[in-house]
């Protein structure tokens, strides 16, 4: 009787120990609210509890969470810290550490491709407004004021908008050579990455959703490549034809009549 009665007493003082200790840690708590948000489309939020979470767990797999999530917004810079810290954490397997090598790299293509896109919009609007320019002086030539017509021609001035129309070309088909060389780089790292296996033969320098997206990169960069290299070679061409035209304008041409056998011949003569 008394040994039982000792039992039920034990129980009911260990009784909200094992009530605690049944409870979840905050580092669980924080991982299943990050779970949460990551499938509700909250990636953001998502890998702020991740990091959370490692704070109090140490466990590298929530660097690893938090940095998948930080790709997913789009968050590029703390993508990449955050793979780097990972990559400092003791104990990670080769193919952890490939994973994130991985991962890392295609983070800088992602971010290359976002610069040469840049720069491209930069030089179509560059185009466009020189030719926006190039049409207006063009229009001021074809159409003078009468008060133009009636007085003395004046003095012919350099063709500036030819020129700057050349210029603009160029610079247009140097853009498209440029995106032209980084699709092809960037092609070549794909493939790398995608010859990259373990022992099984599995891929493992590159997950399916990020090949398939950097291969859009790549082609994105040939299409803006090849549509930039039109623009420059017709800027240019335009700038060469207009600048001739011009010149041609402001040629004197003479006209004489010289005597030949047989009677007098007409000569036209053009100035260059």
């Amino acid at each position: 009787m008394i040994k039982g009665l000792a039992l039920a007493l034990a129980l009911l003082v260990g009784a909200p120990h094992l009530a605690r200790a049944a409870e979840p840690s905050p580092a669980v708590t924080l991982v299943q609210q990050a779970a949460e948000a990551y499938k509700a489309g909250r990636y953001l939020a998502a890998a702020e509890l991740f990091v959370a979470a490692f704070e109090l767990s140490k466990a590298p797999v929530q660097l690893r969470n938090a940095a998948k999530a930080y790709t997913k917004a789009d968050s590029y810079e703390e993508a990449t810290a955050t793979w780097s810290r990972y990559l400092e954490q003791p104990g990670l397997t080769a193919s952890e550490r490939a994973e994130a090598g991985a991962e890392l790299r295609a983070i800088e293509a992602k971010q290359a491709a976002l610069r040469a896109e840049a720069e491209a919009d930069a030089a179509r609007a560059a185009a466009a407004a020189a030719e926006a320019r190039a049409a207006k002086a063009a229009t001021a030539l074809v159409a003078p004021p009468p008060e133009a017509r009636v007085t003395a021609p004046p003095e012919p001035s350099p063709p500036v908008a030819a020129y700057a129309l050349v210029g603009v070309g160029a610079a247009a088909a140097v853009t498209s050579a440029v995106l032209f060389f980084h699709a092809n780089a960037r092609l070549s790292d794909l493939d790398r990455a995608l010859g990259t296996t373990d022992g099984e033969g599995k891929i493992v320098g590159i997950s399916l959703e990020d090949a398939t997206s950097e291969r859009s990169g790549v082609e994105a960069e040939r299409t803006a490549s090849a549509v930039l290299l039109g623009a420059g070679l017709a800027a240019v061409a335009g700038g060469v034809v207009w600048w001739i035209l011009s010149d041609g304008e402001s040629a004197p041409a003479e006209i004489g009549v010289a005597p030949r056998p047989g009677g007098l011949a007409a000569q036209l003569s053009l100035r260059f």
